[in-house]
C-alpha cells in the first residue's frame, strides 16, 4: 500500500507516469527509485530482522490467509 502511494505522489510531483514506459528507461528508473525510498521511510526504524520479517507476513497475505 504504502509503495502504491508513494509512485503515486512521486509521479504527480515528477507530472511523469512509469506505466507504459520500458524499464530501463532512465526517467522510469528515477522514479521508481525514489518511489522506493519513499516507501520505504516508514520500516527504517524497525530494524532489518524486524522489517524483513513484517515484509514477509505481508507477502503471505497476498497468497492467502495467515496461520495464528
Amino acid at each position: 500500500m504504502y509503495a502504491l502511494d508513494g509512485e503515486t505522489l512521486r509521479e504527480a510531483a515528477e507530472g511523469l507516469t512509469a506505466r507504459g514506459m520500458p524499464p530501463d528507461d532512465p526517467v522510469r528508473v528515477r522514479v521508481e527509485a525514489a518511489t522506493d525510498r519513499a516507501a520505504a521511510r516508514p520500516l527504517r526504524p524497525l530494524g532489518a530482522d524486524v522489517g524483513a520479517g513484517l515484509l514477509d507476513a505481508l507477502r503471505a497475505l497476498r497468497a492467502g490467509p495467515v496461520a495464528p
